[in-house]
């Protein structure tokens, strides 16, 4: 774009934003946020001149139409936080590496019940000095060069059956991989939450920083004119005092929610996240239903998965002790001797196992116990799933009656205050009733903008817990 086009765009519209007072970032509030854009397309709307080419002007509104459309949008929600996270962590490449790993060995348990070519060739020199005589049977030279097929046709079932568990496997890694998708979900939903929770309390203290300087110069003028004793006004600024050192505490909450919202995220701790003001309008469904969802939970299934392959090794590890018979077939490309004139050959060869020193039996027991411990792994886990979805049902339960309970509290804390600061004036209540009032509304607020948090991370827990990931709007 030419310089002059530029210079027309932004002198006009930075003048217009520094006469309105319009902030360069949008703000928080929905309500806001729609007065912000209209407020900013407004600057830009260009006005009739019939003097100057109306191209100007159209190039002006659509470029900043288009720079305060990207400013919009600069907030980060939860499910954008995650996508970012899954890119970022190390965690699920891992996971997606052993699952990647399952799915060769599936590869390899089928290449054994496939027919296997080999090319071989030998050279051999012998001693000939007792015969006394070179015939074509006893050359000091001999050569061999040949193709080999063999093909397994009876193993006692055995690659069948391992072939059967490597599959299972493989399934069980891919439900542990999704598991590792949850826990990433679970640890970004709640230093996701946990920043604005502690962006909230900060702003909260702030705002009661503010009203109680703001008392406190009142209550000053009125001890200057004797309306008001020195006793309230040292109580205030006591209080004050106490609100800086919470100030100074919730900075560091603040700071250790950044590290933490950075470490789960990669994403700049300084960027702007979707705060909603009040909580959606979803009801919870009944315990079972959540409970009828245990067994697809992604570590329920990776551990009954598992349980279903070592069931498989069994008959796998007992084919042992079943004859096996294989065909091999061989192509001479040449070879000395008396056969010098023949291409090929083919046969069967059986294979009776007699003794193998117990070994054979040795490895059936071991299957066996192998998965009578996995049986009793999956009852752990499910008794193990069946306690945490109870736990963040309950939880939810918990902090959604807590939540509808402080905003009636701050509704009527509110009013209080109101009235006590009006009685005050006509010298009905004294200041520390005031002040009790005003401290009686700015913890309530603090405790309800917690509680509201609170009740966000317990419902994405509880999502979690049943193995579900909320999408995204």
């Amino acid at each position: 774009m030419p310089l002059w086009i530029l210079e027309r765009i932004s002198k006009p519209l930075l003048t217009a934003i520094g006469r309105k007072g319009l902030s360069l970032r949008p703000p928080r509030s929905t309500a806001r946020r729609a007065y912000w854009h209209a407020s900013a397309v407004s600057l830009v709307r260009p006005r009739y001149n019939p003097f100057r080419h109306n191209l100007v002007s159209k190039g002006v509104l659509r470029y900043a139409l288009v720079f305060f459309s990207s400013l919009s949008f600069a907030a980060v929600d939860l499910h954008s936080a995650f996508q970012t996270a899954l890119e970022k962590t190390e965690t699920k490449p891992i996971a997606s590496a052993r699952y990647e790993q399952s799915d060769e060995q599936v590869s390899q348990a089928f290449g054994l019940v496939l027919p296997r070519l080999n090319f071989v060739g030998s050279y051999t020199r012998q001693d000939n000095s007792a015969t006394g005589a070179i015939s074509s049977v006893s050359k000091p030279d001999q050569k061999l060069a040949r193709f080999t097929l063999t093909q397994p046709i009876f193993r006692g079932l055995s690659d069948i059956y391992a072939y059967q568990a490597v599959k299972k496997r493989r399934d069980a890694q891919d439900a542990k991989t999704f598991q590792t998708t949850l826990s990433i979900y679970k640890t970004v939903a709640q230093s996701y939450y946990g920043l604005l929770s502690a962006r909230k309390d900060k702003e909260d203290l702030l705002a009661q920083t503010d009203l109680t300087n703001k008392r406190i110069r009142e209550i000053q003028e009125r001890v200057k004119i004797g309306r008001s004793r020195i006793g309230d006004l040292l109580a205030l600024q006591s209080q004050a005092a106490i609100l800086k050192a919470q100030v100074a505490g919730a900075e560091n909450t603040l700071y250790q929610a950044e590290e933490s919202f950075k470490l789960s995220t990669s994403l700049d701790p300084a960027t702007e996240l979707v705060d909603s003001e009040e909580l959606p309008d979803a009801t919870i469904a009944p315990i079972d239903h959540y409970l009828s969802l245990i067994e697809k939970r992604p570590d329920v299934m990776a551990e009954r998965l598992e349980n279903e392959a070592r069931e498989e090794m069994i008959p796998a590890a007992r084919g042992g002790h079943y004859p096996s018979i294989d065909l091999t077939a061989n192509y001479y490309l040449y070879r000395d001797g008396l056969l010098a004139d023949t291409k090929w050959d083919a046969g069967l060869v059986l294979t009776i196992p007699l003794f193998a020193g117990g070994i054979t039996q040795s490895q059936v027991r071991e299957a066996s116990q192998r998965q009578k411990e996995q049986e009793l792994v999956v009852s752990a886990t499910r008794k193990a799933a069946e306690r945490e979805i109870r736990v963040q049902y309950r939880d939810l339960q918990n902090q959604k009656s807590q939540f509808d309970l402080l905003k009636e509290a701050y509704s009527a804390s509110q009013k209080n205050y109101v009235e006590q600061t009006k009685d005050n004036k006509f010298g009905l209540v004294t200041n520390l009733d005031v002040i009790g009032a005003l401290n009686l509304l700015q913890e309530t607020k603090r405790n309800l903008d917690k509680a509201r948090y609170a009740t966000y991370i317990s419902q994405a827990l509880l999502h979690a817990s049943v193995g579900e990931i909320p999408k995204g709007k």
